[in-house]
C-alpha cells in the first residue's frame, strides 16, 4: 500500500522515575508538557513521488470539474480501462464522439426526433452521450455486473431504456469471456475455448427484439468481434429502417480489404467512412518533430471515404445507408 520506500523508526521514551517528595510547580509543568514519540515514519519525497502527487491532485481537480458538468453521478469500475478514462477525462472516447457527430451534423434534426440503439453499452458512457442527441436510446448490455452499473448510471436519464440482453443472430444462452481489466473488451465464447472468467448471458436477435423500431435512425455496435452476428440477426430491421450504423472493427477481422461485418452492410446498400490517421514518422526524431507541430498547431482530424476500408483498427467506423448518403456528401444529389 505505498509503504515499500518508507523507513520506519521506533522511538520509545521511558517515563521518568519520580522521587517520593512532592514535585515543585516548575517540575510538574515540565512533566505534563513532555510527549513521548512512539512511531516516526520517513516518507519518500523523491522527485518522482512529488510529481506523482501533483499529477494526482491535478487529475482529481479535473475529475471534479467533469462530474459537475455531467450533472449526475457516474459509477465506474475503478480498475477498468473505460472507468479510468471516464474518471480522468469525464467521457470515454470524447474526441472520437465529437468528430463523429461533427461529421453527422447534417442529420442532427433527424436524430433529435429519432431513436438510437447502443448495442454493447457497457456502463453507459455512449448511451448517456446519445441521450442528448436522440429522442430515445435503447442500451443493450448482457454482462450482469456491467449491466448493474449501466442501470445505475441511466436512472437519472428517462429517455435511456436499458436491457440486460445481448444481440446476435440467434436466440439462446451464450458464454461471455470477461476481460477483468477492460470489461468493454469481453467477448462471446465461440468454439471450445476453456476460460475461468466465463459468464452466461442471454442473446436474441434485433429483428425479434421487443422494441418499436419505427423511428430508428442510429445504431452503435461494439461487441468485440461479434458484429457480423448482430448485423445478420438485424438484417431485416436495417434494410427496413436504414439507420446509420457505427461499429468497431479490428485489423485482424479484415481479409482481402474487407470484413464479414462490412460485407453484410455493403449488401444492404451501406457506404463507409472512417477517421483518417496520418502515418507515424519512422524515426524517433521525426516523431518528436510531429509532437512539436501538434503542440504548436494542434492535431488535424478528418473523416474520409473510399472504395476500400483500410485494414486497421477502427473504434468508430461509420456505415451510411442510402437515405443519408446525399446529405453527407457521399453521392451527388440528383
Amino acid at each position: 500500500m505505498g509503504q515499500k520506500n518508507h523507513r520506519i523508526v521506533w522511538l520509545v521514551t521511558r517515563p521518568r522515575l519520580r522521587t517520593p517528595s512532592s514535585p515543585s510547580r516548575h517540575t510538574a509543568h515540565k512533566d505534563i508538557s513532555m510527549s513521548s514519540t512512539l512511531l516516526q515514519v520517513t516518507r519518500d519525497h523523491s522527485l518522482g513521488h512529488m510529481i506523482n502527487q501533483r499529477m494526482a491532485r491535478h487529475l482529481t481537480h479535473i475529475a471534479s470539474e467533469h462530474q459537475a458538468s455531467r450533472q449526475h453521478r457516474m459509477a465506474i469500475f475503478a480498475n477498468d480501462l473505460i472507468g479510468i478514462q471516464i474518471n480522468q477525462f469525464g467521457l470515454y472516447e470524447r474526441e472520437e464522439l465529437t468528430l463523429m457527430f461533427e461529421f453527422l451534423k447534417p442529420l442532427l434534426p433527424v436524430f433529435a426526433k429519432g431513436m438510437a440503439l447502443d448495442i454493447g453499452a457497457n456502463i453507459g458512457n455512449h448511451a448517456l452521450y446519445f441521450s442528448k442527441r436522440f429522442q430515445q436510446v435503447h442500451a443493450f448490455e448482457p454482462n450482469p455486473p456491467t449491466f448493474e452499473l449501466l442501470r445505475f448510471n441511466a436512472q437519472w436519464t428517462p429517455n435511456v431504456k436499458v436491457h440486460r440482453l445481448g444481440l446476435g443472430d440467434a436466440r439462446g444462452v451464450f458464454e461471455l469471456i470477461e476481460n477483468r481489466t477492460n470489461l468493454g473488451g469481453s467477448s462471446i465464447l465461440i468454439g471450445d475455448k476453456r476460460n475461468d472468467n466465463v459468464v452466461s448471458i442471454e442473446i436474441e436477435t434485433l429483428d425479434d427484439a421487443s422494441i418499436d423500431t419505427t423511428d430508428l435512425c442510429f445504431v452503435k455496435i461494439d461487441v468485440e468481434g461479434f458484429e457480423q452476428q448482430v448485423i445478420r440477426g438485424g438484417a431485416n430491421t436495417l434494410r427496413l429502417r436504414q439507420p446509420v450504423v457505427v461499429l468497431e472493427q479490428h485489423a485482424s477481422e479484415f481479409v482481402g480489404g474487407t470484413s464479414p461485418a462490412l460485407n453484410l452492410l455493403a449488401g444492404l446498400g451501406y457506404r463507409f467512412c472512417w477517421e483518417h490517421n496520418p502515418p507515424l514518422a519512422r524515426t524517433w526524431l521525426g516523431r518528436r518533430f510531429d509532437d512539436l507541430k501538434h503542440v504548436a498547431f494542434g492535431v488535424k482530424r478528418s473523416v474520409v471515404t473510399g472504395a476500400t476500408v483500410p485494414a486497421t483498427n477502427h473504434s468508430m467506423l461509420v456505415a451510411v445507408p442510402e437515405r443519408f448518403q446525399a446529405a453527407l456528401g457521399l453521392v451527388r444529389p440528383a
